[in-house]
C-alpha cells in the first residue's frame, strides 16, 4: 500500500515505461496490471469484501475499431497471435488444470494523475467471460499473495489494507495532503488503517484511514497511535508566571469529532516569600471556540480536592452564579497571548483560597483534569495552558489592578513529546 509518483513506478520496474495496463511477464518473474476502481475509471475493475480483485480484460485497440466499448473483447489479434486478454486466460486456464503455478501479477492502483498504490502482489487464480449487457468482456480474478498464517490477526490487517475504495484512498489522499499525517513527510507513503481491522475498524470510510511515512507505519505495528476514530490533531503550548510555578500537560495527540478528552496538568508550586495570604489557582485555557469544557477538577497531596469555577463572561454560562465576576482576565490573557482565528480563552479558578509553605525542597503539587467536548469540525489545533496564583480575597472585586496578570512570563515551552 505504498503510495508512489510514475516515476518511482518505472524506476521500480526496472526501468520500464508501463503505459499498458496489462503486461504479461514483462518482467522474468511476475506480471504487471494497472488498475482503477474510481468512478470515472475506463475499466470496471473492483476490490470483493475477502480482498480479490476482479480486473476487467481491455478492449480492441481503437485502430482496429473505433467502437471499442460497443464490441467485444478479444482473446486474440488480428494476425492470431495472443492479445494481454489472451496471455492472461491462458495463465489462468493452464493454473486451473494444473498445469502451472498461479501467475505472479504486481498490482499498481492509480490514485490520482501521476500518483499510484503499489498494492503489491497477487495470484492469478481464474479467468471467465462475462456479459455487461453491450459486450463480451474478460474478467480475471487476482488473489492478495500475503505470506502469513491465514489466522493470523496481521493477515487481516495486511488483507483489509488492500480493500480501501478507491474513492476513499483519493479522499484520504487530498485530505491529508499527500503527508504522513505525523511527520508531515512526503516519501515513502502508505495507506494506514488507524483502528486496525482486527480490532473492529473499517476500510470503507476515511475517517478510519491515515496517510503514514514507511518509519511511522512500522513504528506503529500493532500498536494503535489514536484512539478514536475521526482526528482532531492536537498540540499544546504551556505558560506559567515566573518564580512559583511549573507545569506539564500532558493530553491525547488526537481525539474524534464530537467525543470527549481529558486533558492532565502536573504543576508544581513554590510560595513567593512576598506573600503570605491564601491564594486561589487560577487556569486558563485557549481552545476552540466550538469546544466545550464540561469540568475542571483538581487534586493537590497538600490541599486536597476541589472544582474550578468559571470566571470569564457570564454568557458562556448563565446559570452559573459564581461565573463572569471578572471578564477582565481573560482580555488580559487575551492582550498578552492573542487567541488564533477560531479559539479563544477561557478562565477559571479554584473554588477555595488556601495558604502555603511550601519550599523548593517541599513544593505543593496539584494534579489538574481538564474534561473537554470536541465540536464536529475537523482540523489540527493548538491549545494552551495558562495557570498562575493570586489573592482573590479581596473585599473590592471591581479592583481591576488585583486581578491583572503578571505580564513577567518565562519563555514559552512547547511540549512536543506526546503529540504525535
Amino acid at each position: 500500500m505504498n503510495v508512489i509518483s510514475y516515476t518511482q513506478l518505472v524506476i521500480k520496474e526496472n526501468g520500464k515505461q508501463i503505459q499498458k495496463g496489462m503486461n504479461f511477464a514483462i518482467q522474468k518473474t511476475y506480471s504487471v496490471v494497472l488498475m482503477s476502481t474510481q468512478k470515472n475509471a475506463p475499466y470496471n475493475d473492483q476490490i470483493f469484501d475477502d480482498g480479490v480483485i476482479e480486473y476487467e480484460g481491455h478492449d480492441v485497440p481503437a485502430n482496429i475499431n473505433p467502437e471499442k466499448k460497443l464490441v467485444d473483447q478479444s482473446l486474440l489479434t488480428p494476425s492470431g497471435t495472443p492479445t494481454e486478454n489472451g496471455k492472461f486466460f491462458q495463465a489462468a486456464l493452464d493454473y486451473k488444470h494444473g498445469l502451472r503455478e498461479p501467475a505472479r501479477i504486481q498490482v499498481y492502483r492509480k490514485l490520482r494523475k501521476g500518483i499510484w498504490v503499489d498494492m503489491g502482489f497477487y495470484d492469478l487464480i481464474d479467468a471467465y467471460e462475462k456479459n455487461d449487457q453491450k459486450r463480451k468482456v474478460f474478467k480475471f480474478l487476482l488473489k492478495p499473495k500475503i505470506d502469513l498464517n491465514q489466522d493470523d490477526q496481521e493477515y487481516l490487517d495486511m488483507l483489509h489494507n488492500r480493500q480501501i475504495p478507491g474513492e476513499v484512498q483519493k479522499e484520504v489522499y487530498e485530505r491529508d495532503r499527500g503527508k504522513c499525517r505525523i511527520c508531515g513527510s512526503s516519501d515513502n507513503l502508505h495507506f494506514d488503517h488507524i483502528l486496525p481491522f482486527s480490532k473492529g475498524g473499517s476500510s470503507k470510510v476515511a475517517s478510519n484511514i491515515q496517510l503514514l511515512c514507511a518509519r511511522h507505519n512500522l513504528k506503529k505495528g500493532a500498536k494503535i497511535i489514536n484512539k478514536f476514530k475521526l482526528f482532531i490533531t492536537i498540540f499544546s503550548m504551556l505558560f506559567t508566571l515566573s518564580g512559583c510555578l511549573e507545569m506539564e500537560v500532558n493530553q491525547p495527540p488526537n481525539s474524534q469529532t464530537g467525543s470527549t478528552f481529558t486533558s492532565t496538568a502536573e504543576i508544581v508550586f513554590i510560595v513567593d516569600d512576598q506573600v503570605n495570604f491564601g491564594r486561589r489557582m487560577i487556569f486558563a485555557v485557549n481552545k476552540p471556540i466550538g469546544w466545550t469544557i464540561n469540568s475542571m477538577t483538581y487534586d493537590s497531596p497538600e490541599h486536597g480536592s476541589g472544582v474550578f469555577d468559571y470566571k470569564g463572561n457570564n454568557d458562556v454560562d448563565p446559570d452559573c452564579q459564581n461565573c463572569g465576576t471578572n471578564e477582565n482576565w481573560e482580555l488580559e490573557l487575551e492582550q498578552n497571548f492573542p487567541s488564533p482565528d477560531g479559539m479563544h480563552w477561557q478562565m477559571y479558578s479554584s473554588d477555595r483560597s488556601e495558604e502555603s509553605s511550601s519550599t523548593s525542597e517541599n513544593p505543593d503539587t496539584f494534579h489538574v483534569d481538564i474534561d473537554f467536548t470536541v465540536d464536529d469540525n475537523q482540523g489540527s489545533y493548538m491549545l494552551n495552558y495558562f495557570s498562575a496564583f493570586s489573592d482573590l480575597n479581596m473585599a473590592d472585586e471591581t479592583d481591576d489592578s488585583k486581578y491583572a496578570l503578571d505580564s513577567k512570563k518565562n519563555t514559552t515551552e512547547q511540549n512536543t513529546r506526546n503529540w504525535f
